[in-house]
């Protein structure tokens, strides 16, 4: 039986990575994003790591494997911007949208890769 294409970054990520890498990937863009909207601009890693109060070691691991599934991406940044553009032009709070992240169709550059 033919797999079907991943629609969403969630199955994308899952895809690429498996369940545990896929959803330890995708749960880290929801940290990058929160991070970025709170701070107000794109966070280097280490300043992200700091506002979640977590080791930057492990926040370098996160971004490793971030690279890994969506090789054609240096950071979440480019896919936080979209999840915080899409709040803001729904006038939502932040956090509804980001728990519908692994619903985001992926952009034709990372499905592509």
């Amino acid at each position: 039986m033919a797999r079907r294409e991943p629609k969403t970054i969630l199955e994308l990520a899952i895809a690429i990575g498996g369940y545990k890498k896929g959803f330890r990937v995708v749960m880290f863009i929801e940290q990058w994003t929160i991070a970025q909207h709170a701070l107000g601009h794109v966070p280097y890693v280490e300043e992200a790591a700091d506002w979640w109060k977590e080791p930057h070691r492990t926040w370098w691991r996160y971004l490793s494997e971030f690279r890994e599934i969506f090789d054609v991406l240096e950071t979440p940044a480019p896919l936080a911007e979209a999840v915080i553009a899409n709040a803001e032009a729904k006038r939502e709070a932040l956090g509804s949208v980001v728990a519908q992240l692994g619903r985001m169709v992926p952009p034709r550059a990372i499905a592509a890769a």
